[in-house]
This record gives C-alpha cells, sequence and structure tokens, in this order.
C-alpha cells in the first residue's frame, strides 16, 4: 500500500471495477460505492479518502450530494468529478462546488490517472495527510 485511499462512486459495474483493479494494482486502498447513499456511508465510516472520483448521475440521486457534504464538512478529499453530462446548468452548479478535477465519459484508465496522482499528492491548498512522495503507476499496458 502507498498510505493512498480512494473513494470511488459510480453505479455502473464497468468503469467502477476497471477502476478499482486499476488504483488497486497501483497500491490504493480503494472503497467502492454504486449509489449516493453508500457513498455517504463510505465517507462516514471513514477514515477520510485521500482522493474521490464521483459520478453525478447516481440510481438514488445527484452525485453532488457527496461533493456538497465533503465541502461542507471540510473534509480534505480531493474530488475528481466524472460525468457525461452536457447539461450546461449542471455543470455550472457543480462548478461552484469547487471539484478539484473535471473530468469526461467515458472514462480512459491511464489519463484517469494524472488527475487523481496530481490532486493526491499535495498540489493545491489541501493536505489530505498521504505521503506526497508516492510514484505514480505505469499506464497499463495492452
Amino acid at each position: 500500500m502507498n498510505g493512498h485511499r480512494l473513494l470511488i462512486v459510480e453505479d455502473d459495474e464497468g468503469p467502477r471495477d476497471s477502476l478499482r483493479a486499476y488504483y488497486g494494482r497501483s497500491g490504493w486502498d480503494v472503497r467502492v460505492a454504486g449509489t449516493v447513499a453508500d457513498g455517504l456511508t463510505s465517507l462516514d465510516a471513514g477514515p477520510e479518502p485521500c482522493c474521490l472520483i464521483l459520478d453525478l448521475k447516481l440510481p438514488d440521486g445527484d452525485g453532488r450530494a457527496i461533493l456538497e457534504r465533503v465541502r461542507a464538512e471540510g473534509f480534505r478529499t480531493r474530488v475528481a468529478v466524472c460525468t457525461g453530462s452536457m447539461d450546461l446548468a449542471q455543470l455550472r452548479e457543480v462548478a461552484l462546488l469547487k471539484p478539484d478535477a473535471m473530468l469526461s465519459k467515458p472514462i480512459r484508465l491511464p489519463g484517469v490517472w494524472i488527475e487523481p496522482c496530481r490532486v493526491c499528492e499535495g498540489q493545491g491548498e489541501r493536505d489530505h495527510g498521504a505521503t506526497p512522495t508516492a510514484p505514480a503507476p505505469s499506464p497499463p499496458s495492452g
């Protein structure tokens, strides 16, 4: 383990399982949730994740509820919002919550690594407490 904790909130099993496997092989402690309720439960259960990869469109509601909780409670978690939405009004509302990154779907694993790695390794003002020198893994081959 590299000391980094990642929470992935994504209802689509394919991308969720791919992200979990990819980051798990890279030494991250990965937790997953497929709904807003499960994502909030995971946050409440602790420990606080270093990074959160968050889908907006979830079966039981809007993923913004999780981002709102992270911001309102002062978590140091870095948040990368992943969405396929082209709804400009929704994207503006999300931007007001100041996610650390906005990533578009479909998710491409080598590209997805770059943003959480940057935000988790202490770039910016938040400090999540993990070792800032953890090496980034090489993209998967094949």
